[in-house]
């Protein structure tokens, strides 16, 4: 669907200029997007034309009336001109929408723009603000993951209902937050300097916070996009991180011991629940040598080191560490073993 409504919103900037009629929108933009979500305006059984919207004293005609599956009507759709400005039409769509109390959404669109509305607040009084709104040349993911749920194969009433639900509060926290972050309000200063024990709620002590909030906030938000932004260290740095003084002085001292025969950046290690793997390459069956100087985070009362011995465990030799320079000949014998492979 992501790269149909880019070739649309690509159809529409280039033809805007010879669309001179709603008649025109509808059948250039507006029914190639309700083709998309399995809604042929050609067919009867997917579209109603010029459904009739009766308000007893008169009788308006809605666009267009999408059915759902078992034929009934699911979505009513008002269109306009290209050129035209939504907000202008919301009232009219809102006549509409009462008109027909068996029908829970209605659209309004422009061919370019689109507005999603349902009846959160009220049953059968539709909202005056979309749950649902965006530009088809500034489409994103998230709104095409909601539209996806329009698909006449997927229309579900129960679940758009909540999704409309979940969408206008999500709207509305999102706005009360900018509102908090350019100019803290009064109740919210309160609520803080309440909460931090910092003093009486007087006017003068509210002003005095409110910059500071502000601030706070800010550099909190700022903070937050920071962390998000700056790349996780590797599972090789958080190991290495991860080292006790004597397995990372132990680690320096391999890497110095085999410096003519392997690059520092291919020794690495890998903790174990009983030791401390340093690998070639970073590969468990390329073991270098084995550190048993700690035991589930506990110092171990005699340090040992495994060492490669064809025969023994696992072809793994322990014995008791002293230092690094006393198994330096076996360690370059298992490097050298290990070059060759």
């Amino acid at each position: 669907m992501k790269e149909d409504l880019k070739t649309l919103a690509e159809k529409i900037e280039k033809f805007r200029a010879n669309t001179q009629t709603e008649e025109a929108t509808k059948a250039f933009f507006i029914a190639p997007f309700l083709k998309l979500l399995g809604y042929d305006v050609t067919s009867p059984e997917d579209v109603v034309p010029e459904y009739m919207a009766d308000f007893g004293d008169s009788c308006n005609k809605v666009d267009y009336a999408l059915l759902d599956t078992a034929g009934q009507v699911a979505v009513l759709v008002e269109c306009k001109h290209l050129s035209e400005k939504l907000l202008n039409h919301i009232a009219q769509l809102k006549k509409y929408y009462a008109a027909c109390p068996s029908v829970k959404f209605a659209v309004l669109t422009n061919g370019c723009d689109y507005m999603f509305f349902s009846d959160t607040e009220q049953s059968h009084v539709m909202d005056n603000t979309p749950f649902l709104s965006f530009s088809i040349s500034a489409i994103t993911d998230a709104d095409i993951a909601c539209l996806q749920k329009f698909d006449k194969s997927k229309f579900n009433v129960a679940e758009l209902a909540s999704i409309a639900e979940k969408a206008k509060y999500d709207g509305q926290i999102k706005a009360l937050i900018a509102r908090q972050l350019s100019k803290p309000d009064d109740d919210f200063t309160r609520y803080i300097i309440s909460t931090l024990g910092a003093g009486q709620k007087t006017t003068a002590n509210i002003d005095r916070f409110r910059p500071i909030i502000k601030k706070a906030l800010n550099d909190f938000i700022n903070e937050e996009i920071q962390r998000r932004v700056t790349p996780k260290p590797t599972l090789e740095d958080i190991i290495e991180q991860d080292l006790h003084t004597d397995e990372e002085a132990t680690l320096d001292k391999v890497k110095e011991l085999l410096s003519g025969l392997i690059p520092e950046s291919d020794i690495k290690c890998k903790r174990n629940k009983t030791y401390l793997g340093i690998l070639y390459q970073g590969k468990t069956n390329k073991w270098l040598c084995r550190l048993y100087f700690w035991n589930d985070g506990n110092p171990a009362k005699a340090p040992k080191i495994g060492l490669y011995h064809k025969g023994a465990t696992n072809d793994n030799e322990i014995v008791p560490y002293t230092t690094m320079g006393d198994f330096s000949e076996q360690l370059l014998s298992r490097a050298k073993m290990l070059l060759q492979k």
